[in-house]
């Protein structure tokens, strides 16, 4: 009798995931870019305290965005966590606040990083309506998750609010994008209500005026008697080494119908004579009696939307900004993100912009609202379009962020610990409720949703983080992340089956023999074997 031996071989792939130079500045005059120090605050594209990379001026103790060799960093770097999920590449929302809270003449901090998309990471926040504009209702805005071009794709955001020695409320701001790679075009829109954003929902904003809020004047001065929403406008062209910074404030135009002679219709003379009041706050138009008003979702009709606005005469000086033309620059200790999606240590040359705008002087900071969820600018949103057109389409989008809040913006979350599971079945479903509020921000209890699941797309194991958002009454916002292993380490079983003889001698032996198998993460089934050994003959001959 010939001997045979037959083998099993059985292959499961499993997923094993785990959460987890001079720049133009076109405003009715040019303004060349150039490294200044403003409220002790360097305007320099760098993001270190005590230090002007793009000058020879002393900068012992100036101020900026992170503490490097003297002075003051404004933002809070002390959440490890969150560093070390940076620092390893994570594709996630993470914002850091102000580091002091009890510096009078600081109001506000922020440090925002944005999803980004590069090959199979996706951005969580992208315009995806193909149509979507800046003086549409926000309401109406199509956020999706997508990709964008490098060069429209936000990576961080700064902001931040502070007083001068002459109680000038000064902004300063600062964007970088994935590559500069020509022409680029950021919006900078400060909506002065709430405005919120959640996977489910979309943009939701409080604003009663085409979703936004408009200026209020008195009539006879042209004084601010109501701040609205305000666009600052950056058009990055000739290859990102020029400029065009422009303002644009939404309006209501029936306020301003009547200004000339007509009553009855709005028109450029409207404009005009508003331009002539004594307490305007700043100009329409663009310094040359060339006069742009955007209706609320290019409707004819709508009294509502954004008009271009100048500096009055004296102003210019209000103004000032500085990009990283000259040289890349370092970033923040977990690094950003680079033009091949990966962590870089430094800012790539042309990717840095740094602003600084004196709100005081432009009738800009919010003084007059006084509720309790109000801010001195507002809820603000970071956009990108596709061409230096204020109608043209818009790309990506970081935020909504408060600046400004009146309120202490304290909000803060913490997820569940990691966990560790051998199959996806063991997964569990997200679930708001088990978030623990550390800090219940303004307001009654926060809102807590689910944001994304994002895995970093490897296998065995598979990294997914999982994230969460929190709202308070007023719009703060918190975010956190769990990280979940999914890791099978154990293998799959086979049914043994019994010796295999022949009835006959020397009759032919089958093909294969069958059994079952079985697999903690898998359904199993049948399974057969190989075609079996030849072992040699038995004593017998057969």
């Amino acid at each position: 009798m010939v001997l045979l031996s037959y083998n099993f071989k059985i292959e499961v792939r499993l997923l094993c995931i785990i959460f987890l130079c001079a720049i133009k500045w076109s405003f009715a005059q040019e303004i060349n870019l150039g490294t200044t120090i403003k409220a002790n605050f360097g305007v320099d594209a760098d993001v270190q305290s005590g230090i002007l990379t793009f000058s020879d001026s002393i900068a012992i103790n100036t101020d900026d965005w992170f503490y490097d060799t003297s002075g003051n960093g404004v933002i809070n770097v002390t959440k490890t966590s969150t560093k070390d999920s940076l620092r390893a590449g994570f594709n996630m929302i993470a914002e850091f606040r102000m580091s002091q809270s009890n510096n009078p003449l600081w109001l506000d901090a922020v440090y925002l990083r944005d999803y980004y998309s590069h090959n199979n990471e996706k951005d969580w926040t992208v315009f995806g309506g193909g149509d979507d504009k800046n003086y549409d209702d926000p309401n109406s805005w199509v956020i999706k998750k997508g990709s964008v071009p490098p060069k429209n794709d936000i990576i961080d955001v700064y902001g931040h609010l502070r007083q001068d020695s002459f109680s000038n409320l000064w902004l300063f701001g600062a964007v970088s994008t994935r590559t500069q790679n020509g022409d680029n075009y950021i919006d900078f829109e400060y909506f002065r209500k709430s405005i919120t954003y959640s996977v489910s929902q979309g943009l939701n904003t409080t604003g009663l005026e085409c979703g936004h809020t408009a200026y209020k004047f008195k009539l006879g001065s042209g004084e601010v008697d109501m701040d609205g929403d305000v666009i600052l406008s950056v058009n990055y062209i000739n290859g990102g080494t020029e400029a065009d910074f422009r303002f644009y404030v939404w309006i209501d135009t029936d306020d301003l119908k009547g200004l000339a002679t007509d009553t009855l219709s709005f028109t450029d003379k409207d404009f005009e004579a508003f331009n002539d009041l004594s307490g305007r706050p700043f100009d329409f138009g663009d310094g040359d009696k060339n006069y742009e008003f955007y209706p609320c979702n290019n409707d004819p009709d709508s009294q509502y939307g954004y008009a271009r606005i100048t500096l009055k005469e004296g102003l210019q000086n209000s103004i000032f900004a500085q990009d990283n033309t000259g040289s890349n620059i370092s970033g923040p200790t977990w690094g950003t993100i680079g033009p091949n999606g990966i962590v870089n240590n430094d800012y790539e040359k042309l990717t840095f912009i740094e602003f600084a705008v004196n709100t005081t002087l432009l009738g800009l900071d919010g003084s007059e609202l006084n509720d309790s969820c109000s801010a001195q600018l507002g809820t603000v949103l970071v956009k990108t379009r596709t061409s230096a057109s204020f109608t043209s389409e818009l790309k990506d989008l970081a935020g909504p962020f408060t600046l400004g809040a009146l309120q202490p913006d304290t909000l803060e979350i913490t997820c569940p610990t990691m966990i560790e599971v051998q199959c996806h079945d063991e997964i569990p479903d997200s679930n708001p409720s088990n978030v623990i509020i550390i800090d219940g921000g303004v307001g009654g209890q926060p809102n807590i949703q689910f944001v994304s699941d994002i895995s970093d797309n490897k296998t065995c194991p598979e990294t997914i983080t999982r994230t969460y958002k929190a709202t308070d009454d007023c719009g703060n916002i918190a975010y956190c992340s769990q990280t979940i292993i999914v890791n099978d380490t154990m293998n799959p079983n086979i049914v043994d089956v019994a010796d295999y003889g022949l009835a006959v001698c020397n009759d032919e032996w089958p093909q294969y023999l069958t059994t079952t198998w079985s697999d903690n993460c898998s359904s199993g089934g049948n399974i057969n074997s190989d075609s079996g050994v030849d072992d040699g003959n038995s004593i017998d001959g057969c």
